[in-house]
C-alpha cells in the first residue's frame, strides 16, 4: 500500500501555481516569489546578456518545495537541486516533473555523513534547519557536491539556513571547475574569504538576505552598465 501521509499535510495552491505546498505553510510563498521577481530573475538576465553567465546547468539548494529549481528551468537546461526535508522533498517532486529537474533528498556538508531535519517556524517551512543526527537510526545522507562530479555549471544557489559554509566547503573542486556565478544566503566574512580564493568578489546584495558574487574579472562588463 502506497504510504499518503505527505498528501494529507499538504494541497495544491488556489493562486493559479498549481503547485502543491504545506497546508500549515502560510508565509514562504510570499517571501519567495518576492525575492525572486523582484531582484533574483532580472540580475540572472543580465548575467546572461552580458555573457558572464551560460545557460547549461545550475545547482541549487535547498530546493524547498521546488518553487526555485522550477523557476530555474527559465534560465539553465539542467537543474540539481537537494532539499533534505521529507514533506518538503515530496511538495518538490510534485511541482518539479521535468527530467532536467534532478531531485535528491540529501543535505549538502563538507563531508559526508547524515542529519536530521527540523522545523523552526511552523508557518515558514523555509526556515527548516538540520542538525547532527547522532545515534538517531532516522536520519538524512548529507553529501558534497564534490562528490558528484559535476561539469557545465553555471549556478550555485545557496539557501540553507546556516550551512552556506559548510556546503561551500565541500564544493572546493565544483567551484573551481565550473567558475559559476554565486548566490549565497547570509553571506559571512568567512564566506567571502572562502570565495576570494577563487577570484569571486561580492558583486552586490540583491535583497535582504542574498548576495550575489561573480568573477573579479567579470566585473569590468558590470561596471559598464552602469
Amino acid at each position: 500500500m502506497v504510504n499518503r501521509i505527505y498528501d494529507e499535510h499538504t494541497a495544491l495552491r488556489e493562486d493559479g501555481s498549481n503547485m502543491t505546498w504545506p497546508k500549515h505553510d502560510t508565509l514562504t510563498w510570499n517571501v519567495i516569489i518576492h525575492d525572486y521577481v523582484e531582484t533574483i530573475k532580472p540580475d540572472l538576465h543580465l548575467l546572461q546578456k552580458l555573457g558572464i553567465m551560460k545557460n547549461r546547468g545550475a545547482i541549487q539548494a535547498g530546493g524547498h518545495c521546488g518553487a526555485y529549481p522550477f523557476a530555474f528551468t527559465e534560465f539553465f537546461d539542467m537543474i540539481f537541486t537537494f532539499e533534505p526535508n521529507a514533506l518538503s522533498f515530496h511538495c518538490l517532486v510534485n511541482n518539479c516533473q521535468g527530467e532536467n529537474i534532478i531531485k535528491m533528498n540529501v543535505a549538502l556538508g563538507k563531508s559526508t555523513g547524515r542529519v536530521k531535519s527540523f522545523s523552526v517556524i511552523n508557518e515558514n517551512t523555509g526556515m527548516n534547519q538540520v542538525k547532527d543526527s547522532g545515534d538517531d537510526k532516522y536520519y538524512i545522507p548529507m553529501i558534497t557536491l564534490d562528490s558528484l562530479g559535476l561539469t557545465d555549471i553555471d549556478l550555485i544557489e545557496l539557501d540553507l539556513e546556516g550551512y552556506e559554509y559548510d556546503a561551500l566547503l565541500g564544493a572546493k573542486e565544483t567551484i573551481a571547475r565550473n567558475k559559476p556565478v554565486l548566490i549565497i544566503e547570509n553571506a559571512t566574512d568567512d564566506i567571502r574569504g572562502f570565495l576570494s580564493k577563487f577570484g569571486y568578489v561580492e558583486w552586490k546584495k540583491i535583497n535582504r538576505l542574498d548576495s550575489l558574487f561573480v568573477l573579479e574579472s567579470d566585473m569590468e562588463k558590470l561596471n559598464d552598465q552602469k
